[in-house]
């Protein structure tokens, strides 16, 4: 008999969470495992074009209807696990679903928890950018067994048996010189030009806490990063993929191309084959990608709270652009995930983490260093070329981890 697995994914606003439920997914071999997905509507094409089952929930649905659904789904199912993605979205989602944690576990069939960010050992205490402060109650660990995908989490020695590790990609991704070639000429890329790829999902837009500082924080984001660019000099092409598109670049030396979404492969071919992927936020699958694929990455943080009105001095000697940006912003909060900011949260993630050699942090509000992370890692081959054999030699690491059919058994050997 076929083992069954619906996993949960109620995500709606970042496409992280399907990515990871879907590459374990796409992993199982299909002649053993049934699996089905539980998604949001805007979800189906991607998995449709995957041939993944998915039964699929509209937000605008009434959630008891939403519920009544879910029973007859699962009941039609019958299956052996639940994987829930996100086992706080989906608490989250539960406004317009009418499933929570609770409820799953009326099912009474043995539930598996992705732990994306390690919350299991940083006690559950997520810290919002502009200090704020949220306990979350611990439900990963209520579930049977747990999953961690590294990355983002680092594989620990010393864990339980019911936690278990894989590897978020199950192959090598870099792409073949003839088919960034391809890339190069649809953008008319020049030879000496370069390809600098960002991205951004919509939750990375919201201000969820409705703070002025995290408003202006949005505002200045992207005017940082395009002054950045610019401050380089040379012929750049960016290829920016995300709801809410920057505004030109000044510079005729920058070339700019937005999109508010891509169809997946397309996505994936314009990121392995850019020259640089930068971003704000250190638990980006597109990250994780970028490394697989040997693809140079820039990652801008900030680590402490900075008062701009205390700068006066050091402020005079900054280009016009930074001060009206102190002016405006005037304090900015420590993040490690763009505007969720996440800082303390993600430390016990990080710490020790092989991971962290992977990419390349750079301070977001210091100009010369964020310009020169910037330059050497388009410009400086030496640079570049050790930093991808840190990528390579971290991903073979990774796929010798246990496959997801290898961590499935495992869990029904117990079971």
């Amino acid at each position: 008999m076929m083992t069954k697995i619906v996993f949960v994914v109620l995500g709606e606003l970042s496409s992280g969470e399907l990515t990871i439920a879907y590459e374990f997914a796409s992993r199982l071999p299909n002649d053993i495992y049934d699996t089905y997905f539980l998604i949001p509507e805007k979800n189906k094409s991607f998995l449709d074009d995957r041939g993944i089952k998915n039964k699929t929930l509209s937000i605008w649905e009434d959630p008891q209807i939403n519920k009544k659904n879910i029973d007859k789904f699962i009941n039609e199912v019958n299956p052996d696990f639940f994987i829930i993605s996100d086992v706080y979205t989906m608490e989250y989602a539960q406004s317009w679903t009418g499933l929570n944690f609770a409820a799953l576990k009326e099912y009474r069939i043995p539930i598996i928890c992705i732990d994306e960010y390690e919350y299991t050992n940083a006690g559950y205490t997520v810290d919002y950018y502009g200090s704020i402060i949220r306990n979350l109650p611990p439900l990963i660990e209520q579930g049977d067994y747990i999953l961690c995908n590294c990355p983002f989490n680092k594989k620990r020695e010393e864990s339980e048996s019911r936690i278990k590790y894989f590897s978020l990609y199950g192959e090598k991704l870099m792409l073949d010189e003839s088919k960034k070639k391809q890339v190069r000429e649809r953008f008319k890329v020049e030879d000496d030009e370069k390809i600098i790829f960002t991205a951004g999902s919509r939750w990375e837009m919201l201000n969820v806490h409705r703070l002025p500082a995290l408003g202006m924080f949005l505002k200045w984001m992207p005017v940082i990063l395009q002054n950045y660019i610019s401050a380089l000099n040379r012929k750049i092409t960016v290829i920016h993929v995300s709801p809410t598109p920057w505004n030109e670049f000044e510079s005729d030396l920058v070339r700019y191309h937005h999109f508010n979404y891509l169809p997946p492969s397309e996505f994936d071919l314009y990121l392995l084959a850019s020259d640089l992927f930068v971003t704000l936020n250190v638990v980006s699958v597109t990250l994780s990608k970028a490394v697989y694929g040997a693809v140079p990455s820039v990652v801008f943080q900030n680590h402490k709270i900075i008062d701009f009105n205390k700068l006066s001095n050091r402020l005079s000697q900054m280009p016009h652009w930074y001060r009206e940006m102190a002016q405006e912003l005037k304090i900015a909060y420590p993040f490690r995930a763009g505007v969720f900011g996440w800082h303390r949260l993600l430390k016990t993630a990080l710490e020790d983490n092989p991971y962290t050699q992977t990419y390349i942090e750079a301070p977001f509000f210091k100009v010369s260093e964020a310009i020169s992370a910037l330059e050497k890692y388009l410009y400086d081959q030496t640079a570049i070329e050790e930093l991808k054999q840190r990528q390579l030699e971290y991903v073979d690491k990774m796929l010798e981890l246990p496959t997801p059919d290898e961590v499935m058994r495992s869990i029904m050997s117990d079971t």
